[in-house]
């Protein structure tokens, strides 16, 4: 067990640098960082109390998961500690997300939006007082997508809503970034319309090229592909997670967040710069709906984009320690949509993609670990051929027993289901059919690891829809405790876990094709003597997993190995 446990880390393995090689064009290794104790947060509950440290800390910010305090962390917790850490900031605040919500509704049905409005406005102040730095980067088209504006945020924040009273995310954010400023009599004077003299803006950037992005209308430009990055830096603080920020990702849509404080050994610096550079490629967005890249040609500004990313991810110079101390190695992702490079000389990216990194995992896992086991979570099952067959060869040998447990939404569940009482008033009218077309997507994964002993789970919680995304890598002896994980759907030993993976990704065709993605990859500590601080994380990270799988049913295919109809379930 311990041994190949320590496979994952062996020289010719998954993924330490100046070992791993681009699969296809032998491009260079992915960036590691070498997380210790301190890098890693905990939220404030919504008990209004804190995780306690496992150890003396010597900042407030280095919180650990107690061992004795299992807290999965809340939609109301990340609000609380976004907002919170947000006013608090002292030097940046770099934003990526899919789209923010408008508080189009009002204060009274949306108020976890108005309170990060609220926070945006406050950060513009310091952007001039203080100078703090604000970027905000969210998809043009979905960021520019209008919704109902019955507050009237938009003339409340000194822009014109448009003859159907709507708004938008960029509208909104750049209105509350704008009212802020003019509390300033020198920002007024001088920087009035938010110029590059203040390192304080919106960003919008666009995931589809011309004349595809003006030729489909709103919202079915955002189904040809998104800027799907989650990503939210606050000074030395990073929160990753699937989460958008909008009302419902702060009350009731259940998704997963991982803080990593103190710097994390570079990871947060490096998320930081991530942000930079993709808005550097985007629009910056000063209440004009038209969307202008700048003077430069797309190809031009795309080849700009190729070489910042290529030397950001570049980590043939990352040195790894090995000690006692490191919980967890962090190699973050990158996904882009296929041909979105395709005028640049290589037509590719010079580093392995997250799809790629993703099953070098798993391929190493079952190559290694005869009894590893698998837990994926996706709000959109779509599985990729490609990820199945990975999936699949955990259960090839005779002597396996079955490891490998997918959950997503179920019907109640699901993101589309009507009716969602959403602050851009759509209700989920004319998108009923989009959980039905996912069901028949389960039911085909189904149908593939059904003969394996494969299971996949259905999220179902009254008043709750589903949007966590990740991955639960265990290395099991034969007889170990999690050798029932398929049948009860509970890691028990979380000892056993050797990586995880956080971040945007669905893990299905839309993420690999279509959409911008990053994912965090960890890989665990598995030396015979590694820190106690070791399994205090994997602790939390198996209770995330757990608490999700109390939700679920079951699926059950109705004939044997066939397809239903519709999704068969029983109680989980």
């Amino acid at each position: 067990k311990t041994q190949s446990k320590q496979s994952l880390l062996r020289d010719h393995d998954f993924p330490m640098p100046k070992r791993t090689q681009h699969p296809v064009n032998g491009g260079f290794p992915l960036r590691c960082f070498a997380l210790r104790l301190e890098h890693f947060g905990a939220f404030k509950t919504s008990k209004g109390e804190r995780s306690k440290s496992c150890r003396d800390r010597e900042q407030e910010d280095s919180l650990a998961m107690s061992r004795n305090q299992h807290v999965t962390s809340t939609p109301e917790d990340f609000h609380s500690e976004l907002v919170r850490r947000i006013r608090s900031a002292k030097k940046r605040v770099k934003i990526a997300t899919l789209y923010t919500g408008a508080a189009g509704m009002g204060a009274a049905k949306s108020p976890r939006e108005a309170e990060f409005l609220d926070a945006i406005e406050e950060i513009a102040r310091k952007c001039c007082s203080e100078g703090l730095d604000f970027s905000l980067l969210m998809d043009a088209n979905r960021g520019t997508r209008r919704v109902n504006d019955i507050a009237g945020v938009c003339n409340n924040s000194g822009i014109s809503s448009d003859a159907s009273g709507t708004t938008s995310s960029a509208d909104a954010v750049f209105g509350r970034l704008q009212r802020g400023l003019r509390g300033d009599p020198y920002v007024s004077a001088i920087c009035n319309n938010m110029t590059d003299n203040l390192k304080c803006g919106v960003y919008l950037f666009c995931a589809l090229d011309e004349p595809l992005r003006s030729i489909l209308p709103s919202p079915l430009n955002e189904l040809a592909g998104v800027m799907h990055i989650k990503a939210y830096v606050i000074d030395d603080a990073l929160i990753l997670s699937g989460a958008n920020l909008s009302e419902e990702y702060f009350t009731d849509r259940q998704d997963r967040y991982m803080l990593f404080t103190n710097g994390g050994a570079g990871l947060v610096d490096f998320y930081a710069d991530l942000i930079d550079i993709l808005c550097q490629y985007s629009h910056r967005y000063c209440g004009d709906p038209m969307i202008q890249l700048g003077s430069k040609t797309c190809e031009d500004t795309k080849s700009e984009l190729y070489h910042s990313l290529s030397a950001l991810f570049d980590g043939s110079n990352d040195e790894q320690p090995n000690d006692h101390d490191v919980i967890a190695f962090a190699v973050p992702t990158f996904q882009a949509p296929q041909n979105f490079f395709s005028s640049s000389n290589s037509k590719k990216l010079p580093f392995s993609s997250d799809t790629e990194v993703t099953e070098c995992l798993l391929r190493t896992s079952f190559e290694t670990d005869a009894y590893a086991t698998v837990g994926i979570s996706s709000a959109y099952l779509n599985p990729t051929p490609q990820l199945m067959n990975s999936l699949k060869k955990f259960n090839d040998a005779k002597e396996k027993k079955a490891c490998v447990v997918l959950l997503t939404a179920g019907p109640k569940s699901h993101g589309f289901a009507p009716p969602k009482n959403k602050s851009d008033g759509v209700n989920g009218r004319g998108r009923d059919w989009i959980p039905s077309a996912y069901a028949e997507l389960v039911n085909e994964a189904a149908v593939h690891l059904f003969p394996r002993g494969g299971k996949v789970l259905l999220y179902e919680r009254d008043g709750w829809s589903f949007h966590a995304k990740g991955l639960w890598l265990m290395s099991s002896a034969e007889n170990d405790v999690n050798s029932n994980f398929v049948q009860d759907y509970v890691i028990r030993d979380a000892t056993s876990l050797s990586a995880t993976i956080i971040g945007s990704g669905n893990y299905g065709v839309r993420s690999q094709n279509l959409d911008f993605e990053s994912n965090c990859i960890l890989i665990f500590n598995q030396s015979e003597d590694p820190c106690a601080g070791v399994d205090e994380i994997r602790s939390k990270l198996a209770d995330e997993w757990n608490e999700m799988a109390s939700h679920t049913s079951e699926v059950c295919l109705a004939n044997g190995n066939d397809p239903p109809a519709g999704l068969g379930m029983k109680a989980a």
